[in-house]
């Protein structure tokens, strides 16, 4: 009985190691981060938000060769997968989308993956097979939270939108 007792604690242990990251921004669900927010531009059309946000994307985000992807027929929606490098040279990337409708825009962010300076590629928060800390792993979460913190931040002085319902 002990022995299962032991076994059960090293179990919750583990898990509780693994899962223990935490995140000021995204929210972790079914082994995923990501992150969504809606943000009003009362007065403004849908035109004048898309060319705002199209403009600021290609100002301000870096990609690899042309992932950035503009929907210029219906201005709904702009697509980019940035990359952004992380605590000890490693990389995450990410896909971003921002949806846009008359008066708000959405703007989500997804698929985060952390490339490892061995080059091993894994869903951000799963380091199995990688030899990192604890503290090394928060600081590639932490990392990325300061990246979309700030670029939050930049949307928002750049065009001057506030967080809603969508």
């Amino acid at each position: 009985m002990k022995k299962v007792y032991s076994i059960l604690m090293l179990i919750m242990l583990v898990v509780s190691s693994v899962s223990g990251q935490e995140s000021k921004v995204l929210t972790f669900k079914d082994d995923t981060y990501s992150y969504e927010k809606v943000f009003d531009m009362p007065g403004k059309s849908k035109d004048v938000i898309y060319e705002s946000i199209k403009s600021w994307v290609i100002k301000n985000i870096k990609t690899g060769a042309s992932s950035n992807y503009f929907d210029d027929k219906d201005k709904s929606i702009i697509t980019t997968l940035p990359a952004i490098t992380v605590s000890g040279n490693s990389v995450v990337e990410f896909k971003v989308t921002i949806e846009i409708k008359e008066g708000k825009y959405r703007l989500s962010a997804e698929t985060f993956t952390f490339h490892s300076l061995d080059g091993i590629a894994k869903k951000l928060g799963d380091y199995s097979g990688l030899n990192a800390g604890k503290r090394a792993k928060q600081k590639v979460l932490d990392d990325v939270d300061d990246f979309i913190t700030s670029m939050i931040g930049s949307i928002q002085s750049s065009i001057g939108a506030k967080k809603a319902d969508w």
